[in-house]
């Protein structure tokens, strides 16, 4: 269930932490929490895959932020899902990794938004005018498309 709400939810820095510690207490105390001095091995460690050393124990931080690029994907490739208008908080680090690792092809232009998808010439309107889009409504910001936005090419 915590895996759903980590889809959805921004949840605080804190939690992480207060998270990362319940876990660490139960795997070397078998409670709830531990200090520094019974940790066998240090965390970062523990929280390697399998493959390079660690005990392949998620970092649920970064497990979010792959959530919610996941998220992300399937709003871009997959969009008649029951949940599609749901908004979601993605942090700026995880929107920048988005943004760097997906191309877009504009097509017909029907999946690709306008002001938000870098498909000019690998850049947004965004970062292209900054201070035209202080001026446009959010709800057009996030729902229009290329090709609502242009019509008959210009």
């Amino acid at each position: 269930m915590f895996i759903h709400l980590m889809t959805v939810l921004d949840l605080p820095k804190w939690l992480y932490k207060a998270l990362d510690k319940n876990m660490r207490g139960f795997l070397w105390k078998d409670h709830g929490t531990t200090n520094g001095g019974c940790c066998l091995v240090p965390w970062n460690r523990v929280q390697r895959p399998l493959q390079y050393g660690g005990l392949g124990i998620r970092n649920l931080e970064l497990q979010g932020w792959a959530l919610r690029i996941r998220w992300m994907w399937l709003e871009k490739t997959d969009a008649p899902r029951p949940w599609e208008g749901l908004p979601i908080v993605v942090p700026r680090h995880a929107q920048a990794l988005f943004n760097v690792i997906v191309a877009t092809n504009v097509g017909d232009g029907q999946t690709t938004k306008f002001w938000t998808d870098q498909w000019l010439q690998g850049q947004t309107i965004s970062e292209i005018a900054p201070q035209l889009v202080g001026t446009v409504p959010k709800n057009a910001i996030q729902n229009r498309t290329v090709a609502q936005a242009l019509q008959n090419r210009t």
